[in-house]
């Protein structure tokens, strides 16, 4: 072989060995951009997101409601600051005491308490207010039960604690007693009660005997009163004529 041809072949391997490194370097890169790529993606993947529903309506109309619309607290339900009451969009529902409207006419509340609904039936019988009684601890008065005892600490658990703890007291629970109710005479207005027997006492009884006249011999006296005073009119008129 010739010089020249040495030459060519040297050249044409410095050539096939740069396109290699080339390749092996563009996949070097590749790899390591794809590496990054997937823990950037992990990173991200941890992060908690909020999903969000595809909105629609309750039913098949133009201008129907939506899906999370409505009341959210009902009447007497137990709530606290920024909650939300109700979401609308309008007001079908007012706000009223202890309220404000957020974003897209949403009620929240502003205090803890207990939720009301109210009607005004002399000017706006449609007019639904919400407003929010203002009670800290609630007495379930509908229940009619006693608000529950305070949190102790175990005195073996957390001795330090349990030095705050309440003494203890006996803690009566409210029973309903069963009253029975009147019975109702047939044919007449009258009703039967259950009345409690009281004794009267044996002096009263006596004095009211002595002392006291009955009412037929009131009755009497007072007719006699009357007798003579229409007997006195009558005289004085015979004089004057006379």
């Amino acid at each position: 072989m010739s010089d020249i041809e040495e030459d060519i072949e040297d050249s044409q391997q410095e050539v096939i060995l740069e396109n290699e490194k080339d390749t092996y370097n563009f996949s070097l890169n590749l790899d390591l951009g794809t590496l990054e790529r997937a823990q950037q993606v992990s990173e991200i993947m941890n992060n908690t997101f909020a999903t969000k529903m595809q909105a629609s309506s309750t039913r098949k109309t133009k201008d129907s409601a939506g899906r999370r619309l409505g009341v959210k607290k009902l009447g007497d339900n137990e709530v606290f600051p920024m909650d939300i009451l109700v979401r609308q969009r309008g007001f079908r529902w007012h706000p009223g005491a202890n309220t404000y409207v957020g974003r897209d006419h949403t009620i929240h509340s502003k205090i803890e308490g207990i939720v009301k609904f109210s009607r005004d039936p002399w000017r706006q019988r449609k007019k639904i207010t919400i407003s929010v009684e203002p009670k800290e601890l609630p007495s379930r008065r509908k229940y009619k039960t006693t608000p529950p005892p305070p949190y102790c600490y175990h005195p073996e658990l957390y001795p330090e604690l349990a030095k705050n703890n309440p003494e203890p007291t006996n803690l009566r629970i409210s029973k309903y007693e069963l009253i029975q109710p009147p019975v109702k005479v047939v044919g007449s207005k009258s009703e039967k009660r259950f009345t409690k027997s009281v004794q009267i006492p044996q002096e009263y009884l006596e004095r009211q005997q002595t002392e006291i006249p009955s009412a037929s011999q009131q009755y009497k006296q007072y007719l006699d009163k009357i007798d003579t005073i229409t007997k006195l009119e009558g005289q004085e008129q015979n004089n004057l004529t006379q």
